[in-house]
């Protein structure tokens, strides 16, 4: 693949590290995602083994509720994952709206995002970040979960040091708050105070630190 085969539609979001983007893959001819890493950082080695690494334990992943990653490739000289495109909003926005503010919403997410996550922990993936920014509903009403970031992260000794802190403060469980081990139970933990703040409409914790 190269930067000629996709046209940019939209920049959907930006972090410190990537850019995503709505883009048309001409060859295959669907609207995909591109999440594209900063060239700057394109030469970090730490950084560039971070990505393909996400792009590798999503692409491991074969679940209906799980964003599909299609390839990694490289655009105009930056690593870059294309992903599945999911037509609908986070249900953070979701969230946000008021919308859909009912326990047969909320139970509707829970199913949805237990059927991913059984997915992944039956592969010994933990999450680390489920929250309502990384699930996704679609027009359809299917529920997906996305960014695998920090469990790629944790596939790597050498980018996991004891002691180190992963997630969103949020929505972190006590042992990922003191640093300790983590396992299915993390992401459940997770999932408990993300589908009660579907119901409710409003965090549980407000810390945005630790």
């Amino acid at each position: 693949m190269s930067s000629q085969q996709f046209t940019i539609e939209q920049k959907l979001s930006e972090s410190a590290t990537t850019v995503v983007y709505r883009a048309f893959d001409t060859v295959l001819h669907r609207t995909v995602l591109l999440k594209v890493l900063h060239p700057h950082l394109a030469n970090d080695a730490e950084l560039t083994g971070r990505f393909m690494r996400e792009a590798r334990a999503c692409a491991a992943l074969r679940s209906e509720h799980i964003v599909q990653i299609y390839d990694l490739t490289d655009y105009d000289g930056a690593p870059a994952i294309v992903m599945e495109y999911v037509e609908g909003r986070s249900l953070k926005d979701v969230i946000a709206s008021g919308a859909h503010r009912t326990p047969a919403f909320a139970a509707t997410v829970a199913r949805h995002v237990l059927r991913a996550l059984s997915v992944a922990h039956e592969r010994g993936i933990i999450h680390r970040d489920i929250k309502p920014g990384n699930i996704l509903v679609s027009t359809a009403g299917t529920v997906k979960v996305t960014d695998f970031g920090l469990a790629a992260v944790a596939l790597s000794p050498t980018m996991t040091m004891e002691g180190m802190v992963l997630g969103t403060p949020a929505y972190m469980a006590p042992e990922q708050v003191r640093g300790d081990e983590v396992d299915h139970r993390t992401d459940l933990f997770a999932l408990g105070l993300t589908v009660a703040e579907t119901v409710t409409g409003e965090r549980l914790f407000e810390g945005s630190t630790l």
